[in-house]
């Protein structure tokens, strides 16, 4: 009875129906249930290798949102599920299966960049003798059908609510058995790959104006070029030299807090790169929510352990302070000051407001959950997060900002995380706060989601933003998003990641990327880039076929 209505909420989160709190609750009164269900049933609390499930997220990936959701759904519907949780090594996924026994391993990655992981680590169980008599089950927002078959998985869960039950019908056949993995071919690193593309000169040097007109919906010379992130390796390659990847010189704060070491790119160096590709804008990086933990020791460390869980918990933190606006105003300065005497601008990426709390400070399950059954505390969080942004925006537009690029995770690749009524008495206001400082300066707005964010376009656009990125196009149709608001923001992004940039050819990245042109580029209103980040699992030779062809296809 138990499993069935388990597949029935499954069923409905991924028609969107349900979203992840109703997932979650659910998941979390089912494995209640089967708790004080099982011993009566066995007899006794052992849980067998047929009810067992090895899982993780592969190498080079620090996210869990989906995976978490699948643990959730895993154990709801009564398995017993080894969870290795982030950034897992292939031999760490070798150990758990020879340490455990399950009948089931579980490979999740979100990035299109790390996906390439997922086929390495199935190898590395054939090779180790440990494929034969379980199930290899694949999944995460980059991860298709298609790739499913080329890695031989036996298992394609297409989001978290089909898991469990795919799972469970593959587990009853009496016949099922396991297919065997061919070797995949790893690319490890950019540096493998040879000089074969030549960065081509380009019409229109790097202009902040072109990018502010294009924001606005003016005319422009050239359709601009932007990413969030351009890694490290393909920096070093443009530059000749080492100088960090574009968001950060040490660490890598798209990844989360816990990343977000060191300083900013270098002023200096940033600029060099932006007239080198035809970037227009240099990003200054303020993502997360500078929430702060007190040690034993009387130390602060940034709150990223996922511990709060009550307000007594949330009351022992430390809030932003002045000197936390301060430490990502210098660098406005310091890129500014750089950028005299050329025509590149400016941009803070940052009001992370809700994805800082289910990221790092209470975690994915706790705080859709808490969006039900404490409201108030909720509240109170986002109210924390609100102000210190509030501030930091004000700061940095009067420092002469010229682009604001707000950003907040709230969408999965189905839909909204949160039931949208909801998420809009929850964030829609904080965010217009928070973008306030810049919308009534005249300053545009550029807004980065992951995932399906239709429900939140026209609020978006209602609260002043000028523009959205990334387009993920495993929820978003780029031809359905130019006919529906094509007019009214501007798009930007959605050159897939995984096909054709990580798994592609140059001819087939410079076809892409004239589709997208064919579709985007009249009328105006359209920033190219990619559809998250270029990250060193992207060949270099296709990063530079993209700008070549941004550059070539996008001239007016």
């Amino acid at each position: 009875v138990l499993r069935p209505a388990m597949n029935e909420v499954g069923e409905r989160f991924s028609s969107g129906e349900f979203f992840l709190p109703d997932l979650i609750l659910s998941a979390e009164a089912m494995k209640r249930a089967i708790s004080l269900l099982r011993p009566m049933l066995s007899g006794e609390d052992v849980i067998s290798k047929q009810e067992t499930v090895v899982i993780g997220t592969v190498q080079g990936d620090v996210h869990d949102i989906g995976k978490n959701l699948v643990v959730a759904t895993l154990e709801g519907s009564g398995y017993k599920v080894i969870d290795l949780g982030v950034d897992v090594p292939a031999e760490k996924f070798v150990e758990a299966v020879k340490e455990h026994n399950p009948a089931v391993v579980g490979f999740s990655a979100l990035l299109s960049t790390t996906m390439v992981n997922v086929p390495k680590a199935i190898q590395s169980l054939d090779e180790a003798g440990l494929r034969e008599g379980r199930l290899v089950a694949v999944g995460g927002a980059p991860v298709t059908e298609r790739s499913a078959a080329d890695w031989s998985a036996d298992i394609y869960a297409a989001d978290a609510g089909t898991a469990a039950r795919l799972i469970t019908e593959h587990l009853s056949k009496p016949d099922a058995k396991p297919a065997k993995a061919r070797k995949p071919e790893i690319v490890d690193t950019i540096i493998t790959h040879g000089d074969a593309v030549k960065l081509e000169p380009f019409v229109g040097d790097s202009d902040v104006e072109r990018f502010k007109a294009v924001l606005r919906g003016e005319k422009v010379d050239r359709v601009p070029n932007f990413e969030n992130l351009v890694d490290d390796q393909h920096v070093t390659k443009l530059l000749g030299r080492f100088a960090g990847n574009t968001l950060s010189y040490g660490g890598d704060p798209a990844k989360g807090a816990s990343e977000a070491v060191g300083r900013p790119m270098k002023a200096a160096d940033f600029v060099e790169f932006c007239q080198i590709t035809g970037q227009d804008v240099m990003v200054v990086e303020a993502l997360w929510t500078p929430i702060k933990k007190r040690m034993p020791d009387g130390s602060l460390k940034p709150a990223i352990d996922r511990s709060v869980k009550t307000r007594q918990d949330w009351e022992a933190l430390v809030m932003p302070d002045d000197a936390d606006i301060e430490d990502r105003l210098q660098y406005i300065r310091e890129y500014k000051a750089a950028s005299r005497g050329t025509r590149i601008g400016v941009a803070m990426l940052g009001a992370c407001i809700i994805q800082t709390l289910y990221e790092m400070v209470v975690g994915l399950t706790d705080f859709m959950m808490m969006c039900y059954e404490q409201r108030d505390l909720v509240e109170e969080m986002l109210e924390a997060s609100t102000v210190h942004f509030e501030k930091l925006v004000a700061a940095a537009v009067a420092e002469g900002l010229d682009v604001m690029y707000a950003a907040d995770d709230f969408a999965w690749k189905n839909g909204m995380m949160i039931p949208p009524p909801l998420f809009k008495e929850l964030w829609l206001g904080r965010m217009a706060r928070i973008i306030a400082p810049a919308v009534n300066a005249g300053v545009p707005v550029l807004f980065h989601s992951d995932g399906k964010i239709d429900d939140a376009v026209e609020w978006l656009i209602d609260i002043g933003v000028d523009g959205i990125n990334p387009m993920d196009p495993y929820g978003v149709d780029y031809r359905d998003y130019k006919k529906r608001f094509g007019s009214r923001v501007t798009l930007s992004g959605n050159i897939d990641v995984e096909f054709p940039l990580v798994h592609g050819t140059p001819e087939d990245v410079e076809r892409d990327v004239k589709e997208h042109m064919d579709v985007l580029k009249p009328g105006g209103r359209y920033i190219a880039g990619s559809s998250h980040s270029i990250t060193n699992f992207v060949p270099h030779e296709n990063y530079i076929a993209m700008l070549n062809a941004i550059h070539r296809y996008g001239v007016y």
